[in-house]
């Protein structure tokens, strides 16, 4: 995505050389200095309009259905990031999906996480169970809000509770596949994995649809390493609980598994 700024700018730039008549030494110079100048500004635009977009959206309103042109925003931009903060994503497992919607579960070690699962699932198109501080950011809260991300309140169970059904009207009515993170909060332990809320397990019990697990690694280096150094993010599927199994079994039960496989991966 990032490419499209500075190929639009390259070209802004000869087209305002050729407009002047530049030739000989100053040309490349003015070029250059365009082509930075106009790839910057057309990056800053770019925020601009959505940030004007955005104040017309009403985030108090429930999104029942997955807007497809901020879908489009929310990938384009993931792409933004990653190219600007030098992340390279590889992806292993995806072979282990399975056709449909489904509860995806994974680790939790960064604020990137949700950024790049959601883009390495682009095309199924997921939406994750966040904390509601992440709704209120400006711009990207409007954005992810118009992809059916739900805020869910962990300290008031009436409300978490309400949460939770409308993750699975989502799933029934094929909106979006849902994503949660059962530790709650970012790891910065030292341990592989927090305690995890089997609570939101219901989600897939529900539902009655697969669970998938992944297995995250890398995305608390990111601004570690940035800007001096690149960032590999490796996303591994590494485990699908089918539909029939998940449907006979308690929502512990489906905590103790899906949290026995991912320790498998980190030991």
């Amino acid at each position: 995505m990032i490419y499209v700024f500075w190929v639009l700018g390259a070209a802004l730039s000869g087209l305002t050389v050729f407009l002047h008549g530049l030739t000989g030494g100053a040309l490349l110079l003015y070029f250059v200095l365009l082509t930075l100048g106009y790839g910057i500004g057309l990056q800053i635009a770019y925020v601009i309009i959505l940030w004007l977009i955005c104040l017309f959206i009403d985030r108090r309103k429930p999104q029942r259905e997955n807007d497809p042109f901020f879908r489009t925003i929310l990938n384009w931009t993931a792409e933004l990031l990653f190219q600007a903060t030098r992340v390279q994503v590889k992806v292993t497992g995806m072979e282990l999906l399975p056709p449909g919607r489904y509860l995806l579960v994974s680790n939790h070690l960064s604020g990137y996480d949700p950024i790049i699962t959601a883009w390495v699932l682009r095309h199924d198109r997921i939406a994750f169970v966040t904390k509601p501080e992440n709704m209120k950011i400006p711009i990207a809260g409007s954005i992810i809000h118009k992809c059916c991300y739900l805020p869910i309140d962990r300290e008031n169970a009436m409300n978490a509770v309400k949460t939770i059904q409308a993750a699975v009207d989502l799933i029934n009515r094929d909106v979006v596949s849902i994503g949660i993170y059962p530790e709650g909060t970012r790891n910065r332990s030292d341990e592989p994995l927090l305690p995890f809320r089997s609570g939101a397990f219901k989600i897939a019990t529900k539902a009655k649809v697969p669970v998938v697990v992944a297995a995250v690694r890398g995305t608390d280096r990111i601004v570690h390493n940035f800007p001096w150094r690149p960032t590999t993010v490796t996303v591994e599927f590494c485990r699908v609980i089918d539909a029939e199994t998940v449907a006979t079994s308690k929502t512990v039960e489906l905590s103790e598994t899906v949290r026995e496989t991912l320790l498998s991966r980190f030991s």
